[in-house]
């Protein structure tokens, strides 16, 4: 998927899921692998929203009962405002492998046949029954990486606007440009040597393990390793084989800009023995990945 279509998809679920008019009243953002952007998109969109919300991010663990407890202290605080409240729960893993807490989100999100939201309860400390009505929920954002198979999430998830936030590795190494270009991004790296190490990082464009997150440790580490050990540092973390050595092969001799078409097929083709065919194959491979033409 495009950054842009996905980010417009965002957006759109936002406006909608902030207009007290509407029935639905969450949206998961799920993708199956990390650093793609998720958090932060969520984030991003949010700000960038015309509505009026007020919003809130819960990171890390929560039991069913302390995820109960904080919900219904986000509920108590929702009647009190006239903003369409928001909660996020980012990569909170602990409750999608918890029955009982994907339950209490279950009833959050249904409504009946007339659009009316169900009375959540639960035994608190000492048996003392609690409840409120999903109504003074307002908005529940879920931004995960696992898709549990069992009945509760599968509920969840129907009555929820669903976004798969599963970018191309084209697509994250346009928005890694764009990182690289932003003066608030390692600020204490310059901007030409933001892309160096993009650079040196688009020699694994074709990696399953490609994330933003490797951008940021690697722009970490130029800061602190050698050249040599920043270098062996991005290989451990995205994998060094046979494709990744004609990659940097390929990149190395796209900079040669005084060595002809031809010389450099023949150079390419003497060191992996492979045919011009090949050559003229793996380059068009790795240039549509970095979004360039093989010329």
């Amino acid at each position: 998927m495009e950054t842009t279509q996905v980010h417009k998809q965002l957006s759109t679920a936002i406006k909608f899921l902030s207009d007290p008019r509407s029935s639905i009243n969450s949206l998961i953002v799920h993708g199956p692998r990390g650093g793609q952007g998720k958090s932060s998109g969520v984030v991003k969109a949010l700000r960038e929203s015309n509505s009026k919300v007020d919003y809130e991010i819960f990171k890390g663990r929560l039991t069913a009962a302390s995820f109960f407890e904080f919900i219904e202290k986000h509920a108590t605080a929702s009647l009190n405002s006239e903003l369409r409240k928001i909660i996020v729960l980012d990569d909170c893993t602990g409750i999608l492998s918890s029955s009982i807490a994907l339950n209490f989100l279950k009833v959050m999100t249904e409504k009946d046949g007339n659009g009316n939201s169900s009375k959540v309860s639960y035994s608190a400390k000492g048996g003392e029954i609690k409840s409120f009505s999903a109504e003074n929920i307002g908005v529940i954002i879920i931004t995960n990486n696992i898709d549990p198979k069992n009945s509760e999430w599968e509920s969840t998830r129907d009555r929820a606007i669903f976004i798969e936030w599963d970018l191309s590795n084209p697509s994250l190494i346009k928005i890694m440009e764009s990182m690289a270009e932003s003066s608030e991004f390692f600020p204490s790296l310059s901007i030409d040597v933001k892309k160096e190490v993009l650079s040196f990082i688009k020699k694994f464009a074709d990696s399953p393990l490609l994330s933003l997150r490797i951008f940021q440790k690697a722009c970490n580490a130029k800061l602190i390793l050698s050249k040599e050990e920043y270098e062996a540092f991005i290989r451990s973390m995205l994998g060094d084989n046979k494709t990744t050595k004609r990659n940097e092969y390929l990149l190395e001799l796209q900079d040669k800009r005084g060595m002809k078409e031809e010389e450099k097929c023949l150079t390419y083709m003497q060191k992996f023995g492979c045919c011009r065919k090949s050559y003229w194959n793996h380059k068009k491979q790795l240039f549509g990945l970095l979004g360039k033409k093989a010329a």
